[in-house]
């Protein structure tokens, strides 16, 4: 078995996210590096599907009631996201390509907190969120959760649809991997993406990581790299098709 060189690898390897290697790349002008070629892709570690939210006063129940009521009722409805460009924002851009309705997006400049924060007090209606940040608040009955945007349901709420279920290809997910430095030796980043996939299986990190709304993943260099390239020219198509400009 090959045997990692002694020495502090922790300089180069980062964990990284959907906004740093797929979406940044279309929205920023400049970039202080170049997401594909300045990184060995190692694993890929969890994704965090996202999920469409409604305040409890929103009357639709499910996503087609939801469709409905948006074309009933055109730009007198609100999204919020933590910021232009997140994954909260580009889900509810394509939800709105995607069923031929017309809402208005209220970005906040904080984290999940401030937008879920909104969504239960009313000045917003709907918002797209990770079911990691939005889990405790579901189950509480502070928010409705209607359906989960990844294309398969989630199993920490097997009982959500997908919205896809409704809206046909519809999927939109968060994720996160590890990278190492660009020209790491492939021994390295093989036995690297291995410890990641051992440690994730484990199941109590399994299981912390669905409580959590997370599922782990665990995969290849190879899955990483071509889920990259996939990611980049998604993201990239949908940004030019809503016609979202960075801040």
């Amino acid at each position: 078995a090959y045997e990692i060189p002694k020495r502090d690898w922790s300089s180069d390897v980062c964990s990284s996210d959907l906004n740093s290697h797929a979406i940044n790349p279309h929205l920023m002008k400049t970039l202080p590096y170049d997401h594909i070629k300045d990184f060995a892709a190692v694993s890929l570690v969890t994704y965090s599907p996202n999920a469409l939210l409604v305040n409890p006063k929103v009357p639709a129940k499910n996503v087609a009631e939801l469709v409905q009521l948006l074309k009933n009722n055109p730009g007198k409805f609100n999204y919020g996201s933590s910021g232009i460009g997140t994954s909260q924002h580009l889900s509810g851009e394509l939800f709105k390509l995607m069923t031929g309705t017309t809402v208005t997006h209220v970005p906040f400049r904080g984290a999940s907190a401030e937008v879920l924060q909104n969504l239960m007090s009313g000045e917003i209606q709907m918002a797209f969120d990770t079911l990691a940040s939005a889990s405790t608040h579901i189950q509480a009955g502070n928010v409705r959760a209607l359906a989960v945007a990844s294309r398969e349901r989630s199993p920490a709420f097997p009982d959500l649809p997908t919205v896809g279920e409704t809206v046909a290809g519809f999927e939109l997910t968060s994720w996160h991997a590890l990278f190492a430095t660009g020209g790491t030796p492939r021994p390295i980043v093989e036995k690297l993406s291995q410890e990641v996939a051992a440690i994730v299986r484990r199941p109590d990190v399994d299981k912390k990581l669905r409580e959590l709304g997370a599922v782990p993943v665990g995969s290849t260099p190879d899955f990483l790299a071509q889920h990259v390239l996939a990611e980049t020219k998604k993201f990239g198509d949908l940004i030019r098709e809503a016609n979202i400009k960075a801040e």
